[in-house]
């Protein structure tokens, strides 16, 4: 978490050094960040010195500024995270590396608890470059992120469909919620209406390996799930807030793992900071295994949407994963690799089977004791 905060600092000085030149006059030196954020290091063309140092002197955001015979310039963020930046003309800083991944698969709008319409993330998302973005919000049964209904969810499919008209890439999703004994809380036969369905886990936790393995695999074994959302359920934390770390589940990853594969479900990257319960420490497994990833940011504003960076600059580190990562995949290429995932599922007959036997209004609105004292 500490390392894409000091990040997001760092980023925020580049776009203050580069803001409004032809070409980019500052970039950052290769971090060598690890258990600790030391310093903020940043590399700019000789000639740029006093333009550097205007800028910062007239920025609230840089403390106890100093200068070293126009080689070099000190300072602290309003964070306390001190900032070298070094001139240097033998170093190129105006070339950009290509993204790996195309598009973000996890986001949640204004439908359930998101801050941002679907349309503002789509927005942002295409400003960011993203040739596509995946719309997940909350089901119903997760009250506390004001998780919407099926009837909702249908309509919600409509308004992409309208954006998709619009020629914006958008693909429908949901996060339906995984219950204690594995079911879903969305249907069958809406779940069918999304191009992809993420299956999460939020509550219950605690429960033993047995149960938990039983919970995923049933979950995973419904035909419609395509990715497993935050797989090992581990929170990072977030600095100086207490207790906001987790554990991940009792169950092995080995274990998950297999259960993914043997239901051909994709494993979520969970790029969000305090999450990152899928790591580095996994990646061997998983180029074993055959296993598709997919990179989500669980992003809750358009703000979050940034987040993209860290799983960028992980698996530029781990070259290796490049091709089980659908994110890389072309919008054409990954709406056929989601369709492909459920050529396996059960007829039209057997899907809506179940429609008729819903309870009717007179289950609800009748004399039932059970919904009365409800």
């Amino acid at each position: 978490y500490m390392y894409s905060y000091a990040y997001c600092l760092q980023n925020e000085l580049l776009e203050l050094l580069n803001k409004d030149k032809a070409a980019k006059i500052a970039a950052a030196k290769v971090s060598e960040w690890k258990e600790k954020v030391n310093c903020i290091c940043i590399v700019c063309k000789v000639d740029c010195f006093n333009f550097v140092k205007e800028q910062l002197l007239n920025s609230n955001r840089y403390n106890n500024i100093s200068f070293i015979n126009n080689e070099e310039i000190k300072g602290v963020t309003a964070f306390g995270i001190p900032v070298v930046i070094s001139f240097n003309d033998s170093i190129i800083v105006d070339s950009d590396t290509k993204p790996i991944l195309r598009g973000d698969l996890h986001m949640h709008t204004k439908w359930s608890d998101g801050k941002h319409s679907i349309e503002e993330m789509a927005d942002y998302a295409t400003r960011l470059g993203r040739n596509y973005i995946g719309i997940s919000d909350h089901t119903y049964t997760l009250k506390v992120a004001r998780g919407i209904s099926e009837v909702d969810a249908l309509q919600q499919i409509e308004e992409i469909h309208a954006l998709k008209l619009k020629g914006i890439k958008v693909l429908s999703s949901i996060e339906v919620e995984v219950l204690k004994d594995g079911t879903l809380d969305f249907s069958d036969a809406t779940l069918a209406k999304f191009d992809y369905v993420i299956a999460g886990i939020h509550t219950y936790l605690q429960q033993n390996q047995s149960e938990m393995q039983a919970r995923i695999e049933k979950a995973v074994s419904n035909p419609y799930v395509n990715i497993l959302a935050h797989p090992t359920g581990k929170l990072l934390g977030r600095p100086g807030v207490m207790f906001s770390d987790r554990e991940p589940y009792s169950l092995p990853f080995e274990t998950i793992l297999q259960i993914c594969v043997k239901n051909n479900v994709v494993l979520e990257l969970n790029c969000f900071p305090e999450r990152f319960d899928l790591g580095v420490e996994h990646f061997d497994e998983i180029i074993k295994s055959g296993a598709f990833i997919s990179v989500g940011t669980d992003s809750h504003s358009a703000a979050h949407l940034n987040c993209l960076e860290y799983a960028e600059i992980m698996l530029a580190k781990y070259p290796k994963l490049k091709n089980k990562v659908i994110n890389t995949f072309s919008y054409n290429k990954l709406i056929k690799f989601f369709s492909e995932q459920r050529q396996t599922f059960t007829s039209e007959t057997e899907l809506f089977q179940h429609v008729s036997e819903r309870r009717d209004f007179n289950y609800y609105f009748g004399n039932h004791a059970g919904i009365i004292t409800g």
